[in-house]
């Protein structure tokens, strides 16, 4: 990354997955770089710290939306160049999945002799090199990811998230028990944070960017809760 505060979006986005189900809106997270970036590595490090999360690099539109229902948790997609423009999503059903996936108020139905229906309301992570459609770039924080140049002899010893996994799965198995109980615990915390109409002022140049951000800027105001000593005073509100 080029912008080193991008550390800390991530680590919000992270906490925020645990939460998700407080939130009337959860963003997406987009990965966005050339070949060689780092984007297929990041989201296996995210995958390792991330909600119950998934890992898909290929997946059927139903396949998606049942998983989201069924199991909830993180969805991870990586590849995904059959959404890089509205004229490739227009009659796309994953497409309409991701559309509507952002938001706790929308779901799929399908009738089989009965009506199904499906939540599809879940954290979702995104990661292509051309870019997304529009509408579903309008639900997402985008992260640029930067190849490093070698030829200064940058990072040649880049660490495989596997073999990190097999050395830290303790560490690692350790945090993310700590983040599920951490939301056991602190969940009403996070309502009250994130209805306090302090978190609803954001400045942002559209309506949207204000909504999609609203649960990263509660989880930062929790996690600041916390830091500076101010945790009585969202004990104490009505």
């Amino acid at each position: 990354f080029k912008d080193k505060t991008t550390y800390k979006v991530l680590a919000l986005y992270i906490i925020a997955t645990y939460y998700y189900e407080l939130f009337g809106q959860m963003p997406y997270l987009f990965l966005n770089g050339q070949k060689g970036s780092g984007k297929s590595t990041l989201l296996a490090a995210l995958k390792l710290y991330c909600f119950n999360a998934k890992f898909i690099v290929d997946i059927t539109e139903a396949g998606l939306f049942r998983l989201c229902s069924f199991e909830g948790g993180t969805i991870i997609l990586d590849e995904m160049e059959n959404l890089t423009s509205r004229a490739k999503t227009q009659d796309s059903t994953m497409a309409s999945v991701l559309k509507g996936g952002y938001s706790n108020s929308g779901g799929v139905y399908r009738h089989k002799g009965v009506t199904e229906s499906f939540n599809i309301y879940t954290p979702k992570i995104i990661a292509n090199i051309f870019g997304l459609d529009d509408v579903i770039a309008d639900r997402c924080i985008e992260v640029r990811t930067y190849r490093f140049d070698m030829s200064k002899g940058e990072h040649q010893n880049l660490e495989d998230p596997k073999l990190y996994k097999d050395l830290h799965m303790d560490e690692i198995k350790n945090l993310t028990s700590r983040c599920c109980i951490s939301a056991l615990k602190y969940f009403q915390i996070l309502y009250k944070i994130y209805t306090d109409k302090k978190t609803q002022i954001i400045s942002t140049n559209s309506p949207r960017s204000a909504q999609i951000m609203k649960p990263l800027l509660a989880v930062a105001r929790f996690v600041d809760m916390f830091e500076v000593g101010l945790e009585s005073q969202y004990n104490t509100l009505d």
